[in-house]
């Protein structure tokens, strides 16, 4: 067990259920990537990321502009299962001035302890 509040970051390779599970039970928060074509399930609907963020729109209650050093994004917020990972935080972002851009979406996810 981690002596203080410790993460395992992994790239979109490493972001599976499995992996995530054997860092939770060790007491670490899992950050991780994730590729676009990844399986969510917005109000129970199986639908890949991708579409989910073309849905996206700058005035959903769940999308915030945030700044972070000199950079400005707009970030969704996801909250619900993955394709093997239940409890999961999805957040989409794009740098401000490219919402909508396929190539300037990124996407990290967080297996929650609940």
């Amino acid at each position: 067990m981690p002596p203080v509040v410790s993460y395992f970051l992994c790239d979109s390779w490493y972001t599976c259920g499995s992996i995530m599970d054997a860092f939770v039970k060790k007491g670490f928060y899992t950050v991780g990537a994730l590729k676009t074509n990844r399986i969510l399930y917005p109000h129970g609907i199986k639908q890949k990321l991708s579409e989910l963020a073309i849905h996206i729109r700058k005035t959903d209650s769940a999308v915030s502009l945030v700044t972070a050093h000199s950079r400005s994004y707009y970030a969704y917020r996801y909250e619900g299962n993955l394709n093997g990972i239940e409890n999961a935080v999805v957040l989409i972002t794009y740098l401000k001035d490219a919402f909508h851009t396929p190539k300037a979406m990124r996407v990290l996810s967080e297996q929650t302890f609940r």
